[in-house]
């Protein structure tokens, strides 16, 4: 973990920072391969580096708005003390990117875009969910640099230096390397599966699974519950995996039924 890897005068590099831009990057260079591979189905250039820079824009986006709807019960709480100066409201509101709001907001953006100009759903799904997948392996990568979604308090864990956002001295359970490890696993598995599916659109099916059931566990080991939010016992982030499973649970069932009634057709 290194919060800044480099510093000149007032000009600063931090290690999130750092490699998030090399997640944009790597996300970036598999989208241009695995678009190319796709021959007379690959989407026109244009398209494919508008539907990257909404993906990536809304992700931030997205991503910092869940943040402050996580971070306003508290904020509202606790006004007499954050309304005191302006930017201790502004460093609450939006101390937090929360992963599934930018997740969210990207299919939304994505699914007007498709819609819009009529593009095929299936080969931007078969694009965009291992690009999803790589990016956040190093995004939480960057997140242990600059010790943001720290884990909890255990006897082996790692040791964040003084500087970081994680509690320093003290060994903590490494949740964004293990994150960033089950991201690299499901982007692993995509490029496995991606041509013996039934449809592309399992594809972002599996991840939706594969993601909540990975950030649902993940949850228990997190020690930053300030910054997440919780409701009946239950963090922000489990809630949206727990719905998102239920979905995934339905479309699995639903083609299930459509396989059974298909080889019955047959067998008549």
């Amino acid at each position: 973990m290194c919060p800044i890897i480099f510093e000149y005068g007032d000009f600063q590099v931090s290690g999130y920072w750092l490699f998030v831009a090399l997640g944009f990057l790597a996300a970036y260079l598999y989208l241009v391969a695995a678009n190319a591979r796709l021959k007379d189905r690959k989407l026109p250039w244009y398209h494919r580096n508008s539907l990257f820079a909404i993906s990536m824009v809304s992700t931030y986006v997205g991503g910092t708005l869940m943040g402050f709807l996580v971070n306003l019960p508290e904020l509202i709480r606790d006004w007499d003390y954050y309304s005191q100066s302006f930017s201790l409201i502004r460093e609450k509101a939006f101390s937090s990117l929360v992963y599934y709001g930018g997740v969210l907001m990207m299919i939304f953006l994505l699914w007007r875009y498709v819609k819009h100009y009529k593009l095929s759903g299936e080969t931007v799904v078969e694009l965009f969910v291992p690009l999803a997948a790589i990016f956040m392996v190093f995004a939480r990568i960057g997140c242990f640099m600059g010790g943001c979604c720290y884990g909890k308090e255990v006897s082996w864990g790692v040791v964040f230096p003084e500087g970081s956002l994680a509690p320093a001295g003290v060994p903590l359970f490494p949740s964004q390397l293990v994150e960033s490890a089950g991201h690299l696993l499901l982007f692993c598995l995509f490029l496995l599966v991606k041509d013996k599916l039934r449809s592309k659109f399992d594809l972002m099916i599996l991840y939706m699974g594969g993601y909540a059931t990975m950030r649902f566990i993940l949850e228990y080991f997190r020690g930053d519950d300030e910054a997440r939010g919780y409701w009946y016992g239950l963090s922000t982030s489990q809630w949206i995996s727990l719905l998102l499973l239920l979905v995934a649970a339905g479309y699995v069932l639903k083609n299930a039924a459509e396989v059974k009634r298909e080889r019955a057709v047959i067998r008549q």
